[in-house]
């Protein structure tokens, strides 16, 4: 019967021990991961100009702008929600856009620009896109 506490404690001890190894590997594993990503991609705003005026300066979250760098298309669909407020953007902010500056991604200081003066109107209310 002896034998059978010291089968019993040996397993009890080594789950407590492995549970708990487990927890604190992955506590500490979130913890460097995140403190990556806010050094990474932490700092990012947003700027929305219209007719010469900034009327949004935003900070991104580091999720969010890490999530947006690394696809383009949640990029677009991130900044026409932010600018949807302010003005219609009418182009491909990633081709047209970027070509005519109405949106410019500055690296150095983080920060992602859309400027709706420097979007052409087109006179049949269609998109920049070349599509009648």
């Amino acid at each position: 019967m002896n034998w059978l506490n010291g089968i019993i404690n040996f397993v009890l001890n080594t789950l407590i021990e492995e549970t708990l190894g487990v927890l604190i590997g992955i506590f500490l594993f979130d913890r460097i991961k995140n403190a990556w990503i806010e050094r990474k991609y932490g700092g990012w705003h947003v700027i929305i100009r219209k007719k010469g005026e900034e009327k949004v300066d935003r900070p991104v979250s580091a999720k969010k702008a890490k999530d947006i760098l690394e696809e383009p298309a949640d990029k677009v669909v991130f900044l026409k929600g932010v600018a949807s407020p302010y003005g219609t953007i009418n182009c491909d902010l990633l081709d047209v856009g970027t070509k005519k500056e109405v949106f410019v991604q500055d690296e150095e200081n983080k920060k992602f620009i859309v400027d709706l003066d420097k979007q052409e109107e087109d006179k049949d209310n269609n998109s920049n896109l070349g599509v009648r």
